[in-house]
């Protein structure tokens, strides 16, 4: 937290400061208790699709709250006022751009009522293997759908979007639907537990 608030302190001073990111890591549980406990107001963006991206760096490099200023670096660095809303980490979910604000993936990507989910690592050729990311992401998916009235066909791709990019079309609906598949039983005890129907 210190190299955070260090960091911080000398973008501010160079007056190059544009973007406010949370840094925030999160359990499952934490994650469910975040999302269910937000006062939606009619003013507040409507949200009505959710957008898979990988990050461009390998899973092995990720770094917790490193690889969060790394990735806040570079799109400040690009004069972006917001980034991704969440990163599927091996270690937990991570927020960056709060969900009620609009964020951004690329110059060019619809943002309008998009939450945009990273997931950590390169999947060029496959989907992302990973047993934590992928019982994370299904729980994720789940959440989201439920809580925003979404439907499986409100989840794109940014390949959806932009098929020039880097970014790999094996990472989406289908991936996310066999993720909720394995993990389903798990997913629905840990939501249940964890909301105001469990008793």
């Amino acid at each position: 937290m210190a190299e955070w608030k260090d960091f911080l302190s000398k973008i501010k001073s160079m007056g190059k400061i544009n973007m406010k990111i949370l840094n925030q890591k999160m359990t499952d549980k934490k994650f469910i208790s975040y999302i269910y406990s937000q006062k939606w107001r009619p003013w507040d963006r409507k949200i009505t699709r959710i957008i898979m991206h990988h990050t461009s760096s390998p899973i092995e490099s990720w770094k917790n709250s490193g690889s969060m200023l790394h990735y806040y670096n570079l799109y400040n660095s690009r004069g972006w006022k917001a980034g991704p809303h969440i990163f599927i980490a091996p270690n937990g979910i991570w927020l960056f751009t709060p969900i009620k604000k609009e964020g951004k993936c690329s110059a060019n990507i619809a943002n309008k009522g998009s939450i945009h989910i990273e997931i950590v690592g390169r999947y060029f050729n496959h989907s992302p293997e990973n047993e934590s990311i992928r019982y994370l992401a299904g729980l994720v998916a789940e959440v989201l759908l439920s809580n925003f009235g979404l439907k499986e066909q409100d989840i794109f791709t940014h390949y959806s979007f932009d098929s020039e990019s880097n970014c790999s079309p094996w990472v989406g609906r289908e991936w996310l639907k066999a993720c909720h598949k394995e993990y389903k039983e798990l997913i629905h005890r840990t939501i249940y537990e964890n909301t105001n129907f469990a008793s």
